[in-house]
């Protein structure tokens, strides 16, 4: 498989559910989420990490954006990892929250699914998660590059407008052809709560700092 991408990693989650806790810095398997999501994306030529926290990565195919003004949204949030990585855009970016738990395996085959349906020469501007209930995950996808920026100029809402703030993801791809990829709970598990943290065996403790040195 050689599907040529970049990446959009969305780092930005306080944590309101979990005490304000910073939830990329939440570590599962001895990693922190964000490690995770970097992890999942070995092959990406480059990925934006957006995010206003003072994370440090070693990774050199890493950028750090965050949406200004900053907590406006997911919707400015993907406006701003796109734009720092507008220079020299892979044909194909793959979308990923930094709240997953284990995402490498539904990444590799929304990947696989981009490569198969290239191979066939089947249009599409994108693939997209499934969980087990039907629900789509917009942050858990491969997209078309022109496609997806296409689709948030169409939107009108630049990351800068406060109009940005609270806008759906759902509601700015709404217009974009997307094959849909099942995958199970485990792919597609997330933290948003106490009661998702336990269910990994995840601590909410004090250490999950914004300082440290995750990748």
């Amino acid at each position: 498989m050689s599907v040529v991408h970049d990446a959009v990693v969305l780092a930005g989650g306080q944590g309101a559910r979990l005490g304000g806790v910073l939830k990329p810095a939440l570590r599962y398997g001895g990693r922190t989420l964000v490690e995770r999501a970097l992890d999942a994306v070995p092959g990406a030529r480059a990925v934006a990490v957006v995010t206003h926290s003072p994370f440090r990565f070693d990774d050199r195919r890493v950028v750090v954006v965050g949406e200004e003004p900053p907590r406006t949204g997911p919707v400015a949030a993907i406006a701003a990892g796109l734009a720092a990585l507008e220079a020299d855009a892979a044909p194909v970016t793959v979308l990923l929250a930094a709240d997953l738990v284990d995402p490498s395996a539904g990444v590799s085959r929304l990947l696989a699914a981009v490569d198969g349906r290239r191979r066939r020469g089947a249009a599409a501007d994108g693939v997209i998660a499934v969980d087990p209930a039907g629900a789509r995950q917009p942050l858990l996808a491969a997209y078309r590059s022109s496609a997806l920026r296409g689709a948030f100029a169409a939107a009108s809402l630049p990351q800068a407008n406060a109009g940005a703030r609270g806008a759906s993801v759902r509601s700015v791809l709404e217009g974009m052809r997307l094959d849909e990829v099942p995958l199970s709970w485990s792919a597609c598990a997330d933290i948003d709560t106490p009661a998702d943290a336990a269910r990994h065996g995840i601590q909410i403790t004090a250490t999950a700092r914004a300082h440290d040195r995750v990748a």
